[in-house]
């Protein structure tokens, strides 16, 4: 997956030089903080684009803008399929979360063109949670306002 990435990328820098105020955006995941059996080529690739990152920021700039995106659960028709198979799960995962809601596709393309856009012309090499706002308390002892 990940030499997919870098080709694309490879490609897509001449053209990119050319136009300015370019702008790389990967996806990256959130499940390379989780160490799940059976996930280590998927681990490992996503890991790769997170590091990779910074070296593309510092091999592209100034002229071409690198940034990621590290999405939380965003809701698919995929994960509703697995989610639907297991009873509190979606209780469960949205009191994980501060917007008590998943996120959806919408919201991750929404801040890939705020990445890619003039807003974040100053923007290079970071990494945007875009997750609804992790909780960290697995029992909130507070309510919500």
């Amino acid at each position: 997956m990940v030499h997919r990435v870098f080709e694309l990328v490879r490609v897509a820098v001449t053209h990119l030089l050319e136009r300015p105020g370019a702008s790389v955006v990967n996806i990256v995941s959130g499940a390379i903080n989780l160490q799940v059996r059976g996930h280590l080529s998927y681990d490992a690739s996503k890991s790769a684009l997170f590091y990779a990152r910074h070296s593309m920021a510092a091999s592209f700039g100034p002229r071409i803008r690198v940034n990621g995106i590290m999405p939380g659960i965003i809701e698919t028709e995929a994960m509703k399929a697995v989610v639907g198979q297991h009873q509190g799960v979606l209780d469960q995962l949205l009191s994980q979360t501060r917007m008590r809601r998943l996120g959806s596709p919408r919201d991750i393309g929404l801040a890939v063109v705020h990445l890619a856009s003039p807003a974040a012309a100053w923007v290079t090499g970071v990494l945007l949670d875009v997750d609804g706002g992790t909780v960290g308390e697995m029992n909130p002892m507070f309510p919500d306002l």
